[in-house]
């Protein structure tokens, strides 16, 4: 490949983005067999490689110009940039006027920058579906008004069918077009182990927490263990002492709901419908399980308490449809109310987002799973594309519920051990999704299914999978990725990201 003209040039980020200013970088105009590449590499590319850009010099439509900035506008409207040169950039302009890949009347002043049409391109598909599902005050409490999205004012692009890579062949500065699919790796069935015992619990608990938390994603533990190993992740005491302070505390939200008058509660609109809403969900709640057989069994007696004590805990959240699934499997295991509504409460903290009016990180993970895809099986992805069915709605109720309602109840179990461990992925929901699609994607190309036929397959599909088949996929997924993470789009490249390797990030983050 022909390197036809490489500068030292500047991107200026933007306020919203981690590294703010000016980042130094190289930008070049790469040629190989009639196809121009423009890559611009920040210097150093470790730990800047999120804002390296490439595109397809066909993919210009127009250049802004502004003195020694440009400014790139590619497919509908999307801009990269801008770039600053330490110089003229005439040559550079004249080079791609000569190509014929733009037109020196297409030049023109950059128009100025407006911060609140900034918007991750990931989540484009998910909006536009959401907004037409809620309307204008659910987009704008996600962070997403209308405005934002058919306007965008700066996309990054990373196309999946090609990169350019640097080969030991090559001399410095030289790159090759490599096709994307040929250039992942293998994907590998990743086997599953034996689960954890109490015995090899307490040798590793305390000493070798990488191993520890690599043994709980592989094979997850058995059954006596469970309560414990449940309680550390959820973070909720061990300790004699520190249980008994939670107990206290709950005894306490129980009281305050329990003694509230129905003339008290009249007066309180939504906390008089969270409980009426919660009084219908629990009676549905897991009825075919034996422990949640009897209405008035301490199963749902538990449900039924926790939930409504999580709406005293947290007035904001409250309760939403949903949750009496969490609850559920949580007490199956704990089988202890005060302890079952800390795990609960605990882990709100962190996924207490996917309840929240417009459920903004159902939203946010779901752009991920469809940047997943759009990498790893680029076929799959411009056939879903073609059928309409980017939207990757149907993985709403996998996301919201923690697959709840995917798989048999003792297979939760075994999902939600992965996801805590956070072994590999902090956010490993990504890679399961991106597995039960994957799962599916043979019989929707070959079947030709249309919209409607591919949100029923997918429907289909619950129950109808086991839990160590899909981590094993979700597993070689997140390898197959990880091995080529500097050429992931940028927005994957933060879950990619194994426990180790956040934690030593953290380590250095504490000795700078």
């Amino acid at each position: 490949m022909e390197v036809y003209a490489k500068e030292n040039v500047k991107l200026a980020t933007q306020p919203e983005e981690p590294s703010q200013g000016m980042i130094t970088g190289t930008f070049m105009v790469l040629v190989k067999d009639s196809n121009w590449t423009i890559r611009w590499l920040p210097t150093p590319l470790e730990p800047l490689v999120m804002y390296k850009v490439e595109f397809s010099a066909d993919a210009i439509t127009s250049v802004k110009r502004s003195a020694w900035k440009l400014t790139f506008v590619v497919n509908k409207g999307e801009t990269l940039g801008p770039f600053i040169f330490p110089s003229s950039p005439d040559e550079l302009l004249n080079i791609l006027i000569q190509q014929n890949f733009i037109d020196k009347s297409t030049l023109a002043q950059p128009e100025p920058i407006n911060l609140e049409n900034f918007m991750d391109w990931r989540f484009s598909d998910v909006t536009r579906i959401f907004h037409s599902m809620v309307g204008d005050s659910v987009m704008n409490s996600v962070g997403m008004n209308q405005e934002a999205y058919e306007n965008p004012q700066r996309k990054r692009i990373h196309s999946s069918s090609a990169v350019i890579r640097k080969t030991e062949e090559m001399e410095l500065g030289e790159f090759e077009f490599v096709d994307m699919k040929a250039s992942l790796p293998e994907r590998i069935l990743c086997e599953r182990e034996s689960p954890v015992s109490m015995k090899e619990w307490s040798s590793l608990f305390g000493k070798n927490e990488v191993e520890l938390r690599r043994r709980v994603f592989k094979g997850g533990v058995e059954e006596d263990l469970k309560p414990l190993c449940w309680r550390f992740f959820l973070d909720v005491a061990m300790d004699d002492v520190g249980e008994q302070k939670l107990r206290v505390r709950y005894k306490e939200l129980m009281q305050q709901w329990i003694t509230i008058s129905e003339a008290q509660l009249g007066r309180n609109k939504k906390l008089k419908e969270n409980f009426s809403i919660i009084d219908k969900d629990v009676r549905r709640t897991d009825r075919s399980n034996k422990m949640f057989e009897y209405l008035q069994g301490d199963g749902l007696r538990a449900v039924d308490h926790v939930l409504k004590s999580h709406c005293l805990y947290d007035f904001d959240l409250g309760y939403t449809q949903g949750m009496s699934d969490l609850v559920s499997v949580i007490f199956s295991v704990i089988q202890d109310e005060a302890l079952t509504f800390w795990c609960f409460a605990h882990w709100m903290k962190s996924i207490g987002n996917n309840f929240e009016i417009g459920q903004p990180l159902v939203v946010k993970t779901i752009g991920y799973v469809i940047d997943l895809i759009r990498f790893v099986d680029p076929e799959f992805f411009s056939y879903l594309e073609e059928k309409e069915s980017t939207h990757f709605l149907f993985c709403f109720r996998w996301l919201l519920v923690c697959f709840k309602r995917e798989f048999h109840f003792d297979d939760v179990k075994r999902i939600w051990e992965a996801l805590w461990s956070e072994y590999l992925s902090s956010n490993f929901s990504v890679f399961i999704c991106a597995a039960m699609l994957l799962q599916l994607r043979d019989d929707i190309i070959n079947n030709e299914l249309e919209h409607d036929s591919i949100l029923q397959c997918v429907n289909d599909f619950a129950y109808k999978i086991d839990a160590a088949t899909i981590l094993s996929v979700a597993e070689g997924i997140f390898h197959q990725v990880h091995d080529v993470k500097h050429e992931l789009p940028v927005t994957l490249f933060s879950i990619v990201e194994t426990w180790e390797e956040r934690q030593a990030k953290k380590e250095r983050q504490g000795n700078a």
